[in-house]
């Protein structure tokens, strides 16, 4: 979720907004190299 996205940004540096997509489409997987299954290995 967003709360856990905020303390690895944390981790990094500044956290400076949040965009919350309702409802991603299907390739986005594809696109960005990104993991909506709690994937740590940002």
């Amino acid at each position: 979720g967003v709360g856990y996205d905020r303390g690895a940004a944390q981790r990094i540096g500044e956290l400076v907004s949040v965009h919350v997509i309702p409802r991603p489409h299907g390739d986005l997987e594809e696109v960005f190299p990104i993991s909506f299954k709690g994937d740590s290995n940002i």
